[in-house]
């Protein structure tokens, strides 16, 4: 019997990754006091995450990449949420130009390396995929998303555009109309 698969990940505060032995290797958005909002950290952990998985010697030892969200007290009674997209909290600290820049360079970037990485990606979405959330489970290659699990892209509705490539691949997997519905609103 061939000794199940290992992988150097780095240590992180707001990701949780494992490698099981079939070679899945689960990343779970782990900020379960802000419903997994997606801040510079979580952003920087993730494409750490991708440059591990992107190595040429992870090939042969990472078969899929399951990206979800981890169970949050705060949302329907301690339920699993995908992500509530971006932290506002954090993002209304950002004082400086250069601060929002690297904000939304770091949300951008996730969600293309996410979408280039060279193993099949999956979305398992529960609770809410919204905003920066909504555009990570639509950069995988499949997603998988809970019958109760609510999706969009609100920053739309307070007059901003959603900053990490979500209105340019909405379309691209939903027929026209049904994805105008998505990203203008009801």
């Amino acid at each position: 019997m061939a000794a199940p698969p290992s992988l150097a990940l780095p240590a992180f505060s707001s990701l949780r990754a494992h490698l099981r032995p079939s070679g899945v290797l689960v990343a779970e958005l782990f900020r379960p006091d802000r419903l997994n909002a997606l801040s510079e950290r979580l952003g920087e952990e993730l494409l750490s995450l991708f440059d591990v998985v992107n190595q040429p010697d992870a090939a042969a030892k990472v078969r899929v990449l399951v990206v979800a969200g981890a169970v949050s007290p705060n949302f329907r009674g301690g339920q699993r949420v995908f992500s509530a997209g971006r932290d506002l909290i954090r993002s209304r600290e950002h004082k400086t130009d250069q601060e929002r820049e690297y904000y939304m360079g770091i949300a951008l970037d996730s969600v293309l390396r996410l979408r280039d990485t060279k193993v099949p990606t999956v979305a398992a979405v529960s609770g809410a995929a919204l905003g920066w959330g909504l555009e990570l489970a639509l950069a995988c290659d499949l997603r998988y998303t809970h019958p109760e699990a609510t999706v969009g892209l609100p920053e739309t509705s307070l007059g901003l555009f959603p900053g990490a490539a979500g209105t340019v691949m909405l379309p691209r997997l939903l027929p026209q109309a049904i994805a105008k519905v998505g990203g203008f609103g009801s």
